[in-house]
């Protein structure tokens, strides 16, 4: 490439064309350029660190982020891309106290404490991040650009009070802009006062009648506020409009129907877009490359005559793989009756997908299979008197019982309770929410060591067993989140012996027990399964959920466990594979 002669700021140009354009070779090259013409340039660092982090090459990118800043040290923009590069690498703690001392030696240096707030905040450490963020807005009440990202760190630290000041300050002064109304809407109904925050989603839409988000939060304002009609009509409304949700890949293979539903989320509580179309789940972690998904909400209005406008359809995939949300809603005939209108295969079809609720799994399939399953009865709250559905949990279980809502999932609050006074206190809480009903679960868990839990988990794609990966805890709800990962990433024997499941499963949990699971594939005929359990001391599998919603590929702080890309790799693959298979190609 001759770039000789060429005019820096036509080669920043190209550059930046190219990088939006995803040709991250050809815009390193350009900028390289740049860099050998006139090397301080820091917008060429900056956009050669922005291309390191799509590469995921943490420590480059904090270099040219670096250089940057030293150049130009009053353009926050690197600052934000610093913070996300030391956080992704392995550099943050070193980096937070470099920071930390930095910000003491120069109290009065906004951008210290800017970058500081942003690496908080990169970090998810919300609260510090405010905190440290107020105090570079002190130091330039006049930057704009501060006074959001406080607002933005008051709103994730759960400071609705503060943010809404911040978001009515800024649009006072004249940013009027769609996402200061969609934070006040965020504050306000945060704060008890859905009325206000009816108004600014009103005024958020006004602006920008496109963005999906807006019109959710409307219809939840409208329900909190105890207008129901409304909400219900808004949401209809939205979904009209926006039935689904297309990820469109560029040379696609096939292009699947993705049918999901959240229930009376839809306008009951705000969530976003994707969120609405049901992308939380297993397939929504397979990336638009080989396929385009039309994630499809089946809330709307008409959804047979919606789905036949989405054209082309070469498969189905069955997200409603909850059983409990489908047997509520009857989902499972409307399933069907799309599926059979397009006339394609459908991934987990209705039927055997209905017979997958927790009480049928804890009855089925130990009758059926050499593993066990924990004893689940379902009972009625809603109007019930406590202290009779007490008295039946009583009667049903030996303490201790786990207690949760039929349809949740990752639910890192669902009660065990230890004794009669517990099972009170829990049943009040779950009454409290407004949970129309529950699950009552046999306690079956075992510590791995003193102290120590453990959850394994797989996935049962086309009847094979593939290992996703083995969680620990020193909390019996054991769940991937980054205190349970950062407790794994202190103990190198507990990390070894997740290596051990993802690389030799048959050495970890013994060839007999990969039998026995793939033997459950068979039983549930589902073309996916997600499996949570664990091997008990005596050697038998207990199960702890079996569905097929499950999100069974790592994502979480991946980088910091590198073992794990592979078989999340090997998972992606055979999915998509088994759906080309489903389509006939």
């Amino acid at each position: 490439m001759n770039t000789a002669g060429v005019d820096v700021d036509k080669l920043l140009e190209q550059a930046l064309a190219a990088f939006r354009d995803g040709r991250l070779g050809e815009a390193e090259l350009l900028l390289r350029a740049v860099l050998r013409q006139h090397p301080q340039t820091p917008r060429a660092h900056g956009l050669l660190a922005r291309i390191c982090m799509r590469r995921r090459q943490f420590a480059e990118a904090a270099d040219h982020c670096r250089a940057a800043i030293s150049m130009a040290p009053g353009v926050l923009a690197f600052r934000d891309v610093l913070a996300r590069a030391l956080a992704g690498g392995e550099q943050a703690e070193a980096a937070l106290e470099e920071l930390r001392a930095v910000c003491a030696a120069a109290p009065g240096d906004a951008g210290a404490a800017y970058g500081l707030g942003m690496l908080l905040l990169a970090m998810e450490r919300n609260d510090e991040a405010a905190d440290a963020l107020a105090r570079a807005r002190d130091l330039a009440p006049d930057a704009a650009v501060i006074r959001h990202r406080t607002a933005g760190a008051c709103l994730l630290a759960g400071r609705h009070a503060e943010c809404l000041e911040l978001a009515e300050g800024l649009i006072a002064a004249g940013e009027n802009t769609p996402m200061l109304h969609d934070m006040a809407g965020r504050c306000h109904l945060e704060l008890g006062d859905p009325r206000a925050a009816i108004r600014d989603y009103q005024r958020a839409i006004a602006l920008d009648d496109g963005v999906k988000d807006f019109h959710v939060a409307l219809s939840a304002a409208c329900y909190m506020a105890g207008q129901r009609d409304d909400a219900e009509r808004i949401t209809k409304r939205f979904l009209k409009r926006f039935p689904s949700l297309t990820m469109t890949a560029k040379k696609p293979e096939a292009s699947v129907l993705v049918l999901s539903s959240i229930g009376a989320q839809c306008y009951t509580r705000p969530v976003s877009a994707p969120h609405m179309h049901g992308l939380g789940n297993f397939i929504g972690q397979i990336p638009a490359e080989r396929f385009t998904f039309h994630y499809f909400q089946i809330e709307t209005p008409d959804p047979l005559e919606a789905a036949r406008r989405i054209r082309p359809v070469d498969l189905v995939y069955n997200n409603i793989a909850t059983a409990e949300t489908a047997e509520r809603y009857g989902y499972g005939p409307l399933i069907r009756e799309i599926v059979d209108a397009l006339g394609v295969h459908v991934v987990n079809a209705p039927e055997p997908t209905a017979l997958t609720t927790r009480e049928a799994n804890a009855e089925r399939i130990p009758a059926a299979l050499d593993m066990r399953f924990p004893k689940t009865r379902r009972y009625e709250l809603g109007r019930a008197d406590l202290a009779a559905v007490a008295g039946a949990i009583r009667e049903d279980f030996r303490f201790p019982v786990i207690l949760r809502g039929p349809d949740s999932h990752s639910d890192q609050k669902m009660p065990l309770a230890r004794d009669v006074e517990e099972l009170a206190v829990a049943l009040a809480e779950m009454s409290r929410r407004r949970n129309p009903d529950l699950y009552a679960i046999e306690y079956l868990g075992e510590e791995y060591e003193p102290g120590v839990f453990r959850k394994i988990r797989c996935a049962l794609i086309d009847g094979k067993f593939y290992p996703s990966h083995v969680s620990f805890s020193d909390h019996w709800n054991v769940h991937r989140r980054p205190a349970d990962l950062n407790f794994l990433k202190t103990r190198a024997d507990l990390m070894d012996a997740e290596k051990l499941f993802v690389e030799h499963p048959e050495r970890y949990i013994g060839a007999e027990n990969i039998a026995r699971l793939e033997a459950l594939n068979h039983f549930l005929e589902l073309d996916f399964v997600g499996v949570d359990f664990n091997v008990a001391r005596d050697g038998q599998i207990v199960l702890f959920e079996a569905n097929g919603a499950m999100r069974v590929l790592p994502t979480l702080m991946v980088e910091k466990f590198p073992y794990l890309l592979e078989p999340r790799h090997r998972m992606r693959v055979a999915c998509e594979e088994m759906m080309l298979r489903k389509i006939g190609k």
